[in-house]
């Protein structure tokens, strides 16, 4: 015969977890039988244990047991069928179980009914609950039942045999459980198909499901199924024999499981086999865990086995039958397991539960409330559980102080709920706020309610997200003393759970204390506050507070010239009062103003600005007023204030600056700069020849600043275009000017197309560096030299000098400019001359060539020549010396005229020799020259000539 509805890990571990444990004999060793409890029928059902010790289990004799730690009966409950399932306890103490009288029960903790729900078939499997408090339970009439808490049908899903397999609940409230129509099914929370895996046997086994969201199961099929979150196969491990037996995870994530062919498999994560124990005949139950990671079960040689985690025997106890229950383990070790022989047994087990070890083995499932790992562990080891604490605190009268709460959480317990209630002397105290406002708490992971009375406030902090496992102050109560000096009030916890379990607490007090004698605070305004004629100023009035007074109320009276100033408002925005419980009110006449100051609850206790004085200045340039105080008190005692005065000034201001070139800057100044000074008032202004400009007469207001060049365009060269080339291939450095200059396309950086523009420019193939049509560029510096970031004045309220800018000429890397140059280089100092005559139609090559011995970087070269006679046919650095060595030749060939530049992209060479090859075609015949009206080398005048000819 088979038995329905195995305990799944999840559920046996709420029962081996959840406990206060049995009452073991102090001389009893491992695997000695504690107790026996007789019953009526066959205990098939597997326990569950209560946060109070009491252990629930059901029995062929049709009646649900409830035992006291020690063995004795508490209470017993009489259904009308036998008891396959077994019991569930939610976290209000319920127990649900169900019959084969076609019935789940819900009872109370005392053993009385709370509702009945009658099914269309037996109930054997095991019922399990949601993160709502959802009960789930199969039936024999093919149906997966959900009930809310109260015993109403909420839904039903219907599958293609019976359900006999107990339901598991994921993380996300998913519901897996298993049918004799050989499927593993997926329901979602509102009961809707999410997908179904088909075996190839019925599933009575109860599914567990991982941290990860696997979901390992067993099938009469004889295999260990580990499917996907998403219902796919991740991989099944063939056993000898039918699987009824329910799988266990471990902590390192091996899967434990019995099997009709006599064995205990323990399978590794991956799907291979660990170790097999062959128990000598069919195992039905699943196996119990204990902390030490000891597992236990029974057999249908009716024999209670303990195997070490490594697949060992540790020991094993002999009842008179058939055992199909599975063993939960107390939180002191104690085991407790059923028989066909009738009787219930408590053996003494191998190790307790601690916290630590609770811990580990609920990270290896699905963080899913019921059943499974959303409950502490109740356990007598007071030294290792959390506990609570808050704080002895002393306040002034009428003054609020935040009271810590403190968790003290030395085994580092998973917190999901902290309930508490905590009274006090309402005549002393009145509570204001509990916040997880600074705690350990703060950050939206855990949410925090309350519910105040007049003298206790009752306090709920449940986590949202990940679960917090250290100690530190975790939440602020806050108080407003109303007593006088001297009196005390006791802070004490009447109610003290965390995770549904009693815990030790230390209360706290809060002591009104009396108020040292402080020097008394004092008032400033601003000594001189330079304003302009229709201007809105606002003044802060300080509180200057060294001795920490108490400031409950401030009143002032301040007059001033009613023909200069004009009161409109005083505020507390921005100030160190704002967003506090402090109000001001003022009454405004002409010449003075009266201010209150006050709050209606927290006392301030600092130094800063409490408000603005808010004027409109009324008066012309010139005039002044002085803003007096005529009276000034705190808490109704005078203090000392100091008065402020308003000038009025002119508001026209100059601004002034240079412009020098950025390779000398105080020697190079340049000229027919045009300055736009955009604002309030537009501008214009072109710099002199030594480079200065001035604007005067600038209306206060807004403004910026911007310089801008449009002639003066010499200073380029192939010396240039090099020096760009070679800092992109990284073979040398450019200084931050520098690099501004070499970006010539204005797009931040700088390569290759830079040092091609160049050229190409100074050749004279194009008239424009960029597209933008940008010849140059500024940069805001101090007077002192160093950068500035811009030149915007917001406002400008003040002369400003020394606003200079640095000029850059875009593509000038050697930073030779020179004003009133044109854009070709310097001329060499006599043209250099070369007589040719040819047939027509004859070609000529004539060699350009270097004389002096240099360094090459750059050369630029104009030749002249009777466009009649000759024409240009090509330009080459073939056959030179310059033929391979990384050099660009650029050139532009005109009517009568040849403009040529060669230039440096790789390493310099050194040398003297013919550097490039000038091929012509005769036309006429006639005699002519090649005139060379400019050589020069690395921008400066070099020696060089043309020719021979060679025909």
């Amino acid at each position: 015969m088979l038995k329905p509805g195995n305990r799944i890990w999840g559920t046996v571990l709420l029962a081996v977890m959840i406990t206060a444990g049995g009452i073991a004999d102090s001389y009893a060793a491992p695997g000695d039988m504690v107790w026996m409890y007789a019953t009526g029928g066959a205990v098939a059902s597997s326990a569950a244990v209560g946060s109070d010790g009491t252990i629930y289990f059901g029995s062929y004799d049709n009646a649900l047991y409830a035992l006291n730690p020690g063995g004795t009966l508490k209470w017993k409950y009489q259904t009308g069928g036998r008891i396959y399932s077994s019991p569930f306890i939610a976290t209000d103490g319920t127990v649900y179980v169900g019959s084969d009288d076609k019935s789940l029960y819900a009872l109370r903790p005392e053993g009385t009914l709370v509702w009945q729900y009658v099914t269309g078939g037996t109930v054997s499997s095991s019922p399990a609950a949601g993160p709502d408090g959802t009960v789930y339970a199969g039936c024999d009439d093919n149906i997966l039942y959900a009930l809310n808490p109260d015993g109403t049908l909420k839904w039903q899903y219907g599958t293609g045999g019976a359900v006999a397999s107990s339901p598991a609940v994921g993380s996300d409230g998913t519901v897996y459980v298993g049918s004799r129509d050989k499927k593993l099914y997926a329901v979602s929370p509102e009961g809707n198909y999410k997908w179904a895996y088909t075996t190839g046997g019925q599933i009575v086994s109860s599914p567990a499901v991982a941290a990860d969201g696997t979901v390992y199961v067993g099938s009469w099929d004889k295999n260990l199924y580990a499917i996907n979150a998403d219902g796919t196969l991740r991989w099944k491990y063939a056993t000898g024999g039918w699987i009824a037996s329910s799988p266990v995870i471990g902590s390192d994530g091996t899967v434990y499981i019995g099997s009709w062919d006599h064995f205990i498999y323990a399978v590794n994560p991956q799907g291979t086999l660990r170790w097999r124990y062959d128990t000598g005949n069919a195992v039905w139950a699943s196996p119990g865990m204990g902390p030490d990671g000891m597992l236990y079960t029974g057999t249908w040689n009716d024999t209670f086995y303990a195997l070490n985690s490594d697949g060992n025997l540790r020991w094993k106890y002999q009842t008179g039958n058939e055992i199909w229950s599975t063993a939960a383990v107390g939180s002191d070790g104690t085991v407790y397991a059923g028989s066909f022989d009738k009787n219930f047994y408590a053996f003494e087990g191998n190790a307790s539960w601690g916290y630590a070890a609770y811990a580990v083995a609920t990270e290896a499932y699905s963080d899913s409330p019921k059943p499974g790992f959303g409950f502490g562990l109740h356990k007598k080891l007071e030294s290792l559980s959390p506990s609570l604490k808050l704080g002895g605190i002393q306040v002034y009268s009428s003054e609020t102080a935040s009271v810590p709460l403190t968790l003290d959480n030395p085994d580092s317990v998973p917190i999901e709920l902290i309930d508490i209630t905590v009274t006090f002397d309402k005549e002393l105290l009145e509570l204001s706020e509990v916040t997880l406002a600074g705690g350990m708490l703060e950050g939206g992971k855990y949410n925090i309610s309350d519910q105040k009375g007049e003298a206790s406030v009752s306090i709920q902090i449940a986590a949202a997200e990940n679960l917090f496992r250290s100690s530190g102050d975790i939440a602020y109560l806050k108080f407003k003393g109303i007593g006088k000096a001297g009196d005390k009030s006791v802070l004490s916890f009447t109610k003290r759970k965390i995770n549904h379990a009693f815990v030790k607490t230390a209360d706290g007090s809060l002591e009104i204390i009396a108020e040292p004698t402080a020097a008394a605070p004092s008032l400033t305004l601003p000594a001189t506050t330079r304003t302009f004629p229709n201007e809105t100023i606002s003044l802060p009035l300080t509180l200057n507070n060294s001795g920490s007074a108490r400031i409950e109320g401030i009143d002032a009276e301040i007059t001033f010239d009613k023909t200069v100033l004009k009161i409109s408002d005083v505020s507390l925005t921005g100030t160190e009062l704002e967003n506090s419980s402090y109000r001001v009110d003022f009454k405004a006449e002409d010449g003075k103003v009266s201010l209150e100051i006050y709050t209606l609850n927290e006392i301030f206790r600092g130094t800063g600005v409490i408000a603005y004085l808010t004027f409109d200045v009324i008066g012309k340039t010139g005039s002044k007023s002085d803003v007096t105080f005529t009276a000034a008190r705190n808490n109704e005692s005078d203090i000392t204030a100091t008065k402020g005065s308003v000038e009025v000034i002119n508001p026209v201001f100059k601004i002034s600056g240079r412009i020098g070139y950025y390779s000398s800057p105080e020697s190079k100044p340049v000229r027919n700069v045009t300055i736009a000074l955009e604002g309030e008032r537009n501008q214009s202004f072109i710099t002199k020849t030594d480079g200065t400009y001035l604007f005067s007469d600038v209306y206060i207001g807004d403004y910026s600043s911007a310089p801008s060049k449009t002639d003066d365009l010499g200073g380029l060269s192939a010396t240039d275009a090099s020096k760009i080339a070679r800092y992109a291939e990284g073979l040398i450095e450019l200084d931050a000017y520098q690099k501004i200059a070499a970006d010539v396309t204005l797009n931040g950086e700088i390569s290759g197309t830079d040092a091609s523009n160049i050229s190409r420019y100074a050749a004279g193939l194009t008239d424009s560096l960029n597209t933008a049509g940008t010849d140059w560029t500024f940069v805001p510096v101090a007077g002192d030299g160093s950068l500035s970031s811009d030149r915007t004045y917001s406002p400008l309220n003040s002369d400003k000098e020394n606003e200079n800018f640095v000029a850059i000429r875009l593509g000038d890397v050697t930073g030779d400019w020179q004003a009133s140059t044109p854009k070709k280089r310097k001329t060499s100092e006599s043209a250099v001359r070369c007589s040719v005559t040819a047939d027509p139609g004859a070609m000529l090559t004539v060699p350009l060539v270097l004389k002096q011995n240099a360094a090459v970087e750059g050369i630029d070269v104009t030749i002249t020549f009777d466009e009649n006679v000759l024409e240009c046919v090509d330009l080459s650095l073939d056959k030179g010396i310059l033929e391979d060595k990384g050099y660009v030749l650029v050139s532009k060939k005109g009517e009568g005229e040849i403009r040529l530049l060669i230039f440096a992209a790789q390493d310099i060479f050194t040398g003297s020799g013919e550097i490039a090859m000038l091929s012509f075609k005769s036309i006429s015949g006639k005699a002519t020259e090649l005139t060379m009206t400019q050589f020069d080398c690395n921008e400066s005048p070099a020696s060089g000539s043309l020719g021979p000819v060679e025909r």
